[in-house]
């Protein structure tokens, strides 16, 4: 029983995987190609790619609760536990179809009036979609709350009991057969205004125009039949298969709601199969080096700051930990009102996990960062000669590799079958031992080096002293006091948020190891601080201020050369080296 269940486990966290990484390429290649400048469907197709992607998240996230304490014992919650697991499932779920619809509409008003689409294409490309993402986005999150409203969230029932109100179910059954009407009507127009347009050239054309006509009516069927059966096959028989269980048997509503579930992964997977067909999408996913850096390769800052990479490591980290920590506070507090919330060791345990990855792979950036910073100053001449890219590589692979390492300890040799209250200690001694160890050693190297960087500047200057005439003089006074104001608010932010709660926790549990939660959820939101502090001083930089204000408006921008608003900064390493980033 348990290798079938591990198989199962194995195979389903797979099948979640594939779409999920497979949608991270198109969506980015959506977000940064012409495409999202040139046409009006290309910020839908990225709507509906972003509720794909929110399911594939939200069911691999249900897998893991559901499957990480079978082997052990049969997983349970309370109903309000296993609401809020089905909430970005369904959110994902509503902003999917929710853009489905338009995007046949758009693609229907291509055809049925192309003078007048390309007119509304060329003055309001964004303006259509931004309505649609509103009403979607309003719609997507007012479903997920529906199931919290007036439903007893107290009950412990085993995961696969029925969780959901009945007008809820009444509520989804209507949704769900309105939207796949809506969609299978706009995509069946679709074909009828290709061929009406098509057939208006019949009286005196010619056979190569002829061979156009049938070639394009051919390839827009093709199509159409193939978003259908990807839409008819994976949604809509299964969403049809679950309402109409539901209504002899409520108890059916769990095994039939995973049939769904699957479908809609499936139908994601559909959705990014079609978009690959198109000639211009393979080509920008194949050109596609680092999917991770993407976003802002095409970026000034990208090119010309050695550091820029590890900012965005940490950013990436601290992001990880604001979004772990928005869903332990979620499932921490959804039922103290009506009981007392409880979950097995090892679902507490999956709970921390994305915690200590984004905290640890946050801190090896923060302190690889400070490591450049430092080495600005050192060797300015050495520095600039670096191959920034490599060194940065280097760093986050090990920052990444102890992140995925500290995130599994504390599920190695530790019972997780037992039942305990949210706030009981979870972690084995022995884990408490090695992040009390990491804590300081981290801590401790980030102090040493950013002091370092003061020393370094400060001799560095020193050495034009004795033959500096005023000016000089002056500057070189302004740009110490510079660097360590810089450095002095960067050690503020980090010993404030981090260090201190860091510190009061690690000496907590030595004494006691029941006050770990409390302290540890001061820990918690002081990282979470931490990473605010970090952003905003980033945002004290000019050409930092000015990448943010471009990469906000680079989807409305018309012009192909809207990123020549910034001038490159001249590569010159005294000068340059006067930079701290945070």
């Amino acid at each position: 029983m348990e290798l079938w269940l591990l198989i199962c486990m194995t195979l389903y966290f797979i099948f979640a995987l594939i779409p999920l990484f497979g949608q991270i390429p198109v969506l980015i290649v959506m977000i940064r190609s012409k495409m999202i400048r040139e046409s009006s469907s290309a910020n839908l197709i990225i709507g509906m790619i972003s509720g794909d992607f929110l399911i594939c998240c939200a069911i691999l996230w249900q897998g893991a609760l559901i499957f990480i304490d079978s082997p052990t014992g049969d997983p349970f919650f309370t109903k309000g536990q296993c609401l809020l697991m089905e909430a970005p499932n369904i959110r994902g779920m509503v902003i999917s179809q929710i853009f489905t619809p338009p995007l046949g509409a758009d693609r229907m008003n291509a055809l049925r009036d192309p003078i007048a689409y390309c007119k509304r294409q060329h003055k309001e490309p964004f303006k259509t979609a931004l309505y649609w993402w509103s009403a979607g986005g309003i719609l997507a999150v007012a479903t997920a709350i529906m199931p919290h409203i007036a439903n007893d969230v107290s009950t412990v029932i085993h995961y696969t009991d029925p969780t959901l109100p009945t007008r809820f179910r009444d509520y989804w059954m209507v949704f769900s057969i309105i939207v796949s009407a809506l969609v299978l009507l706009a995509y069946l127009l679709v074909i009828f205004f290709s061929r009406k347009k098509s057939g208006t050239l019949t009286d005196n054309e010619n056979n190569w125009a002829k061979e156009r006509r049938i070639a394009r009516e051919k390839l827009i069927t093709k199509t159409v039949m193939s978003v259908l059966v990807v839409y008819i096959l994976f949604w809509g028989l299964p969403s049809l298969v679950y309402n109409v269980a539901v209504i002899f048997d409520v108890n059916l509503g769990s095994t039939f709601g995973l049939l769904m579930m699957f479908g809609s992964v499936l139908c994601s997977c559909g959705n990014i199969v079609i978009l690959l067909m198109k000639q211009d999408i393979r080509a920008e996913v194949k050109s596609l080096q680092v999917v991770v850096l993407i976003a802002t390769i095409r970026s000034k800052l990208i090119r010309e700051s050695g550091s820029a990479y590890l900012i965005i490591g940490m950013i990436s980290g601290d992001s990880l930990v604001c979004c772990s920590v928005l869903w332990q506070v979620a499932l921490l507090f959804i039922d103290p009102p009506t009981g007392d919330p409880f979950f097995t060791k090892g679902q507490c345990l999956l709970m921390e996990a994305p915690n200590f990855l984004g905290v640890v792979f946050s801190q090896i950036a923060t302190l690889s960062l400070a490591v450049d910073r430092m080495n600005t100053f050192r060797d300015p001449v050495g520095y600039y000669k670096k191959e920034h890219f490599q060194s940065a590589l280097y760093w986050l692979s090990a920052g990444g590799i102890l992140a995925l390492a500290t995130a599994a300890m504390p599920h190695i040799a530790n019972d997780t079958g037992t039942v305990i209250h949210c706030t009981d200690p979870t972690w084995p001694t022995w884990f408490r031992r090695y992040w009390l160890g990491f804590s300081i050693i981290v801590s401790a190297l980030v102090l040493l080096v950013y002091l370092l960087v003061i020393i370094f500047s400060r001799k560095k200057s020193g050495t034009v002293g004795e033959v500096e005439d005023r000016r000089r003089n002056e500057r070189r006074i302004t740009r110490e006091k510079m660097v360590t104001k810089t450095v002095v608010r960067v050690l503020l932010v980090y010993i404030l948020f981090w260090g201190l709660p860091s510190v009061v926790y690690n000496a907590v549990v030595i004494f006691d190891a029941n006050l770990g939660s409390t302290f540890g959820l001061l820990m918690m939101f002081g990282l979470v601080l931490c990473s605010c502090g970090n952003i905003a001083i980033l945002l004290m930089r000019q050409d930092m201020r000015a990448e943010v204000k471009l990469a906000l408006g680079c989807c409305c921008c018309q012009q192909q050369g809207s990123h020549s608003m910034i001038a490159p900064a001249p590569q010159n390493a005294a000068a340059d080296a006067t930079r701290i980033d945070p």
